[in-house]
């Protein structure tokens, strides 16, 4: 894929290769800094949701980010506007991945394709997990690290004793809350973006699609 990306940029004008080049290399140094974070969550028992949220900007939401700016760049964009468009698709990617951690947990089995709780079974310090454990009281918090561990459990019984905790703490509704944050800060920077609404609702389509997978 990487090879394949760099044919498909030497295509473009020879005006914006050097740009173009500029940003794919800094986006793939990101990507990988976000994929080396994320390695090392798994065995680091402390992990802020600072922290999280910055991996997550790295690893996934910088991709959507880059994307858009390179076409920004192609398409003669001023570096404001080039801004722009990274911050939109940024704070969209941050809150597409917010929106995949509350599927996992609550999504529709039938509709999303795919079992409940994948991230609870792998031991994934998702947001819930990190904001579940920055709310917890003691006891909470030792349930919590308990089965969110290397210990075989039965996974329903795994499941169904995180959920508990999630429960407790409203954490479902915080992350969406979380996430429509993000949208909204995306949102804010789409407004900024100095082309015509029409031109630019194609974005803020794609954008509303993203963030509609069943989330009720």
């Amino acid at each position: 894929m990487f090879a394949l990306a760099n044919i498909f940029m030497r295509k473009t004008d020879l005006n914006f290769i050097a740009k173009i080049m500029d940003a794919f290399t800094r986006i793939t140094i990101g990507v990988c800094e976000g994929q080396r974070y994320d390695l090392d969550f798994e065995t680091q028992r402390n992990v802020t949701i600072a922290e999280y949220l910055e991996m997550i900007r790295l690893k996934k939401a910088i991709l959507l980010g880059g994307a858009l700016e390179i076409g920004g760049i192609i398409g003669d964009a001023s570096e404001q506007d080039l801004q722009h468009l990274r911050t939109f698709g940024e704070n969209i990617g941050i809150a597409f991945q917010l929106q995949d951690d509350w599927l996992d947990m609550y999504g529709d089995t039938e509709k999303l394709g795919k079992i409940r709780g994948g991230d609870i079974a792998a031991n994934k310090k998702t947001f819930l997990y990190l904001k579940a454990l920055e709310l917890a009281s003691e006891e909470q918090a030792i349930r919590l690290r308990h089965y969110i561990s290397p210990i075989n459990f039965d996974p329903i019984v795994k499941f169904n004793a995180v959920s508990a905790v999630y429960n407790e703490l409203n954490v479902g509704e915080l992350t969406k809350a979380e996430m429509q944050k993000y949208q909204a800060l995306a949102m804010d920077a789409w407004a900024k973006i100095s082309v015509s609404e029409q031109a630019k609702q194609p974005l803020k389509e794609h954008a509303e699609t993203l963030l509609k997978r069943h989330l009720s």
